[in-house]
């Protein structure tokens, strides 16, 4: 028995050596307190000799380390360094592959506290665990204030396109309606067809913002004709949706996910059944990821969650018959800077898209060969550095594949951060407030055909209220008489609205010049209130980002309301240029004449801009500035000096 004793001292001694692993120090203590078992002790030995010999085989070193790793995001560290990556790469999308406790939450959130000084919106998704929400009290040390959204709090509307095309979120919306609720693939034609319809009815594909709710369309579904099997199936789970969660559908215009895009949330989704996390979590993306698709932006956003295998599930793509609308994008947001960040803990049921189009590939310690095998060979790792995997990683341990810079895998060990656990439920509730301001009906709105039932208000009333918040929740429609269709108005009671609102100072109409069939429409815009600073009406803002789009087109650096100096003095423009050839040229929008637009003119040619444009929205406004320009600028900067109508950008 001695000789036992002495061996294992001696494992114990040189415990690297032996190729002890943190899991047999379990079986150490289980030899020492059977006696040394024979039995046992020639077990835990045959299991060393074998793993020494395994490793025999092996290279001394199985991964070459990054050299002169550069960049201002740090991944951890390598037996010879740090390795890190340029943030210019941050919209690279990541997946990281490993079994429960082995540091995948720790390196995400090592990560996303660095892309906190250069994200614009970060959301991070937590079905099971509430421990994300320690990522709130993370932020506030770097200055940042983070919103826990617990799934009671969400306030939606499915059915509402918001700025969308409405044609094309009804294929998104049925789609992920049928996806998260296990329906049969027959589901989503219908539901299309009962979505197309109830659009019709209410006016949204004429882009009226009175969207149809959740009860009308479980009343629409009990309606169709055909496919029993299927409608009783859709009205199922929709009618559970609706009863389990009435808060959460009780309202026509719920959270805008152009607003959520510029902030940090923490959803939190816990006590959810898993079909209705999945639910919230597939519109949440598809939403996002079809307005940036529509509105373009250069802000970076970074959506993060665990179980990836939720949102990108092989088996739910084959019941799709082919793959979802987020799978598809996932190949397509990257360059439209926004970037995934999945975590999983098993590769089993992962779609190929994000697989393929991850640009970081993090794989930590997994529960199966096959994880190591499948995602091994993802990562370009080969047999033997395979079979190293399965046998040295420990918490934190990752092997890291990047499709840019270093393009070998490299060890990486992340550094360990505590994720604080003392939120509470009350800071939470706090933090919410600020999403919730935002909605102002807890029951649903009526549309607008109820509206004109009321019989409490007067027809007229009525019709100015009506159009007075289609101008307000569309300011970019350029036409009076679309607002009137949407609206539901017909043009006599448009029009008389219209100059009711402008006599009462509420509204201004402008007219608006078109290179398009049509000639001049009439531009609705609400009348601002001298406190609203430089943000400009929303006729200066859709001009400004028309005219930034045929820039960028023409493939010129642009930057909206820019900064200069001009006489020891901070001012701004509208729109700066910087065409390829190095020419520069300030835009600066002017929607009516004051003489504030000389003053604007002048101050670009003193701050050295080659060429100074002036876009007005018809010929009158640009006839009043032309007449009104002082003799020096006439005399000595004409020839910088242009005045271009909408007409040039259509």
């Amino acid at each position: 028995m001695e000789n036992y004793y002495n061996k294992i001292i001696s494992l114990i001694r040189n415990a690297k050596e032996a190729g002890i692993r943190y899991g047999d120090y379990n079986d150490l203590r289980y030899l020492i307190a059977k006696g040394f078992d024979p039995k046992e002790y020639a077990r835990l030995d045959s299991r060393f000799e074998r793993r020494k010999i395994l490793n025999s085989f092996l290279p001394e070193q199985f991964f070459n380390n990054p050299q002169n790793a550069k960049g201002d995001i740090v991944l951890g560290e390598n037996p010879e360094g740090t390795n890190r990556y340029s943030s210019k790469y941050a919209p690279y999308h990541l997946l990281a592959v490993g079994a429960t406790g082995s540091g995948k939450t720790v390196f995400l959130i090592f990560l996303l506290m660095q892309y906190l000084l250069i994200a614009k919106g970060i959301w991070l998704f937590d079905f099971i665990k509430r421990e994300l929400r320690g990522f709130k009290r993370l932020a506030e040390k770097a200055g940042k204030e983070v919103i826990v959204c617990r799934h009671e709090n969400l306030r939606i509307n499915i059915l509402d396109p918001q700025e969308l095309d409405p044609s094309l979120y009804i294929n998104i919306c049925s789609e992920f309606i049928t996806l998260s609720l296990l329906l049969p693939p027959v589901a989503k034609l219908i539901l299309k067809i009962c979505i197309t319809d109830l659009y019709r009815r209410c006016g949204v594909l004429n882009n009226s913002k009175a969207a149809p709710v959740l009860s009308e369309l479980i009343e629409e579904v009990q309606n169709f004709d055909g496919n029993n099997a299927a409608k009783e199936a859709i009205l199922i789970r929709l009618r559970a949706l609706l009863i389990n969660q009435p808060q959460i559908f009780g309202v026509r215009k719920g959270f805008k996910i152009s607003e959520l895009a510029r902030k940090y949330i923490v959803w939190e989704f816990d006590g959810l059944e898993t079909q209705y996390q999945n639910l919230f979590a597939s519109y949440l993306l598809s939403f996002l990821f079809a307005y940036r698709t529509a509105f373009p932006s250069k802000d970076l956003i970074i959506t993060a969650f665990d179980e990836a295998g939720r949102i990108y599930s092989r088996k739910a793509e084959i019941a799709n018959e082919g793959p979802s609308y987020i799978s598809t994008m996932t190949s397509v947001v990257r360059g439209m800077n926004i970037s995934i960040k999945a975590l999983t803990q098993s590769c089993y049921d992962l779609s190929n898209s994000i697989i393929a189009n991850s640009g970081i590939k993090a794989l930590f310690r997994v529960g199966t060969v096959n994880d190591y095998e499948t995602f091994g060979k993802a990562i370009g790792l080969n047999s033997k550095q395979i079979q190293y995997c399965k046998t040295n990683l420990d918490t934190g341990d990752n092997i890291l594949k990047m499709g840019f810079d270093y393009l070998e895998p490299f060890e990486n060990k992340c550094p360990y951060v505590r994720i604080p656990d003392n939120v509470t439920d009350a800071e939470v509730n706090d933090s919410v407030q600020e999403l919730l301001s935002t909605v102002k009906n807890t029951t649903p709105t009526p549309s607008v055909a109820e509206t004109n039932k009321d019989s409490n208000v007067t027809e007229s009333e009525s019709d100015e209220s009506i159009l007075l918040d289609q101008v307000k929740n569309n300011p970019f429609v350029t036409s009076a008489t679309e607002h009137y269709k949407a609206a539901g108005l017909s043009t006599k009671r448009g029009v008389a609205a219209k100059q009711a609102l402008i006599a009462a100072n509420l509204v201004k109409e402008i007219a608006l010049e078109s290179g398009k069939r049509g000639a001049a429409k009439a531009f609705l815009e609400i009348v601002q209130s001298k406190a609203s600073g430089r943000n400009g009406g929303s006729l200066h803002n859709y001009l400004r980002d028309k005219a930034n789009k045929w820039y960028q087109i023409n493939s010129c650096k642009t930057e909206s309301e820019k900064t200069i100096n001009v006489n020891s003095q901070s001012r701004f423009v509208d729109l700066a240029i910087n065409w390829p050839g190095g020419r520069t040229e300030a835009l600066e929008i002017e929607t009516e004449y004051t003489p504030r637009a000389i003053e604007n003119i002048r101050k670009n040619i003193e701050a050295g801009f080659q060429t100074v444009s002036v876009l007005t929205p018809n010929n009158k406004v640009r006839q009043a500035i032309l007449n009104n320009l002082p003799e020096d600028i006439k005399e000595r900067h004409m020839d910088k000096v242009q005045f271009l109508s909408i007409s040039f950008f259509d």
